[in-house]
C-alpha cells in the first residue's frame, strides 16, 4: 500500500495550487499543462516549480516538474516565472475622502520570481538539498519621473528573500526542514483546502491588488500560503506515510529571524518575552504544530484531508490598560488629540468622551494562540469539491495569524469551492466567511465579519505559458470602524464606511521554466 502511495502518481491539476501572490504571497502556477485527472489517482499537494517541489514536500520524492535526483547525483536548477496582468478595480474607498482625487482602480503589472536551489541523494540513500525563494520588490514612488529622462521606478526596484530553507530526509524515518519557509499547515494545505487553485491564488492572489483603497480589501485569514505562516523561522518534521497517512510536527521560536543580529523588540527577532509597549502582545512566541494528514482513493474518488492545531505563547504586557488604550486609539502621549480617530468622534478626556470612557474592554493584553485547521477535497474526474474551518483564539485584522486580545472574541472561518479540469481548460469558484475581533480598540465593543467570494479561469496553452482570467467580490463590517480612513469613530457620533465592498478584475499570461 504505502509503495503505492509514494510512486506512479499522476499530476492533479484540480488539486495544485496556483499560489498566487498580491506581490507578497506564494508562488503562481506550475508551468506545466493542465491535465483532465484521471480516476483513482492520488491527489498530491505540490506539483510546481517553486521553493516547494516534489522534493521536499514529502520524505519519499514523488514524480512532477522537477528531476528526481538519483543515488550519488545532485540537481541544480534555477527555475522562474514572469508574469503580466492587466487588472481593473474598485470600491467604498474609490474616492479618497476629504482629498478630491479618484484613486487609479485600473492598470498593467509585470513581476517576476526565481527559484533557486538543489536536490541531491547519497549513495547511502540519503536525500538532501537546499532552496530559495526570491522576489522583485518595489520601491514606494510606483512612477517613472515625467519628461525628465530619470526611471525612478525601475531604478528602485530590487530583490529579496521570501524563503530560504535546507531539507534532510529519508523515505524510511521522515523528512526535516530547517529554515524560513511554510509549516505544517502550509505544507499540508498548500492551496487545496483553501481553495487556491483557480486564476493567480483568489484572495491570497494578484487581483486583490487591484482594489482601489486597502482598507475595503477583505482579509486572507487562511494561515497557510501567506507571509506570517512561511516567513518565520522553524523546524518541521514530516512522517513517512503508512496507509495513506503522514503526521506533521513543527516548532518556530518566534516570528523572526535571528541572523539579523537585533535585540530590538519591534524586530521581531529577539527571544523577548515582555514589553511595556502595547503592539508586541500580538506577537506570538513558541509557536508550535502538531497535524495528521491523509490522501487515498475510494473507488473513483481521491481523498485529500489533514487536520493541524496551532499554539503558541506570547509576548506579555507590562503596561497599563489605559495606555494601551490611548495608543490604540492615537493618543500619543496620552491626553493629547487623538491620530486613529476620526475628527469630531473623540475629544480630550478633561473635555468630553476618551476611548477610557467607551467602554472598551481593551487592555493590551493578548491570549495565547490556539487554533484548529481542518478540511477535506475530494476528486471525481475533473471536478474537485472541497472547504475547511479555521478557529480558535487568534485575529487577523489583515494578513495574518494574530493573538486574540483580552476581552474580544475568538475567530470562526469557513470556506468551500469547486475546480473543474478538463484538457488544458480548468475553472473555479470559492467563497470564504470569516468572523473575527478585528480592531483590537474595539474589544467587548463591536467584532468584524467579512466575506470573499473569487471566480478564475486557467488555461494552458504550452507548456510555460499559461493566461488566465479572475475575478474577486468582497464585503466587510464592524461598527464603531471606518475602513476607509482607518480609523476609530465614536458610536454615537459619525458611523460612516463600517460596512464596505471592493471587487477587482485582471486578466493576465505567466511563463515559467
Amino acid at each position: 500500500m504505502r509503495k503505492y502511495l509514494l510512486a506512479g502518481v499522476a499530476m492533479l491539476g484540480a488539486a495544485t495550487a496556483m499560489q498566487g501572490s498580491a506581490y507578497a504571497q506564494t508562488a503562481p502556477a506550475p508551468a506545466m499543462p493542465l491535465m483532465q485527472p484521471q480516476m483513482n489517482t492520488l491527489i498530491v499537494p505540490n506539483g510546481g516549480k517553486s521553493a516547494n517541489d516534489n522534493n521536499n514536500y514529502q520524505p519519499a520524492p514523488l514524480p512532477g516538474a522537477v528531476a528526481n535526483p538519483t543515488p550519488g547525483s545532485m540537481v541544480i536548477r534555477l527555475n522562474g516565472k514572469i508574469w503580466t496582468e492587466y487588472g481593473f478595480g474598485s470600491g467604498t474607498g474609490l474616492v479618497i475622502p476629504g482629498s478630491g482625487k479618484n484613486s487609479v482602480n485600473g492598470g498593467l503589472g509585470t513581476y517576476f520570481r526565481l527559484y533557486p536551489g538543489f536536490d541531491a541523494q547519497a549513495t547511502n540513500g540519503l536525500q538532501y538539498g537546499g532552496q530559495v525563494e526570491i522576489r522583485e520588490n518595489f520601491s514606494a514612488a510606483q512612477s517613472n519621473t515625467g519628461n525628465t529622462g530619470l526611471s525612478g521606478l525601475t531604478c528602485a526596484q530590487t530583490l529579496y528573500v521570501r524563503r530560504d530553507f535546507v531539507w534532510v530526509s529519508n523515505p524510511a524515518w521522515g523528512l526535516f526542514r530547517l529554515g524560513q519557509g511554510d509549516g505544517v499547515s502550509g505544507i499540508f494545505d498548500n492551496g487545496i483546502i483553501s481553495q487556491q487553485g483557480y486564476g493567480q491564488g483568489g484572495w491570497n492572489g494578484d487581483a486583490s491588488a487591484w482594489v482601489a483603497n486597502s482598507g475595503d480589501s477583505v482579509a486572507y485569514p487562511w494561515f497557510s500560503q501567506q507571509g506570517a505562516e512561511y516567513g518565520s523561522n522553524k523546524i518541521v518534521y514530516l512522517s513517512p506515510q503508512f496507509f495513506g497517512i503522514d503526521v506533521g510536527l513543527e516548532y518556530a521560536p518566534n516570528n523572526g529571524n535571528i541572523e539579523t543580529g537585533a535585540s530590538s523588540a519591534t524586530t521581531g527577532s529577539s527571544p523577548l518575552v515582555s514589553s511595556a509597549s502595547a503592539p508586541d502582545g500580538t506577537r506570538y512566541i513558541d509557536l508550535f504544530q502538531v497535524g495528521a494528514r491523509y490522501q487515498g482513493v475510494v473507488g473513483p474518488v481521491a481523498i485529500y484531508g489533514f487536520a493541524d492545531y496551532i499554539g503558541s505563547g506570547t509576548v506579555s504586557y507590562t503596561g497599563t490598560a489605559a495606555s494601551a488604550l490611548d495608543a490604540a486609539f492615537g493618543y500619543t502621549p496620552a491626553g493629547t488629540k487623538p491620530t486613529n480617530a476620526l475628527p469630531g468622534s473623540f475629544s480630550l478626556a478633561s473635555g468630553g468622551t476618551n476611548p477610557t470612557t467607551l467602554g472598551s474592554k481593551y487592555n493590551g493584553k493578548f491570549k495565547n494562540l490556539s487554533v484548529g485547521f481542518v478540511g477535506a477535497e475530494f476528486t471525481i474526474g475533473g471536478l474537485a469539491i472541497g472547504g475547511g474551518w479555521q478557529g480558535g483564539a487568534y485575529n487577523s485584522p489583515s494578513t495574518s495569524m494574530g493573538t486574540e486580545p483580552e476581552g474580544g472574541v475568538g475567530s470562526n472561518l469557513y470556506g468551500f469551492g469547486a475546480l473543474y479540469t478538463i484538457g488544458a481548460l480548468s475553472f473555479g469558484a470559492s467563497w470564504y466567511g470569516y468572523d473575527s475581533q478585528g480592531a483590537v480598540g474595539l474589544a467587548g465593543l463591536s467584532q468584524r465579519h467579512e466575506n470573499g467570494l473569487g471566480l478564475g479561469i486557467n488555461y494552458t496553452i504550452a507548456p510555460g505559458i499559461n493566461p488566465y482570467l479572475e475575478a474577486l467580490y468582497g464585503t466587510r463590517h464592524q461598527g464603531g470602524y471606518d475602513f476607509v480612513n482607518g480609523k476609530y469613530f465614536s458610536q454615537t457620533g459619525y458611523e460612516g464606511n463600517n460596512t464596505v465592498w471592493s471587487d477587482a478584475i485582471i486578466v493576465a499570461i505567466q511563463v515559467g521554466w
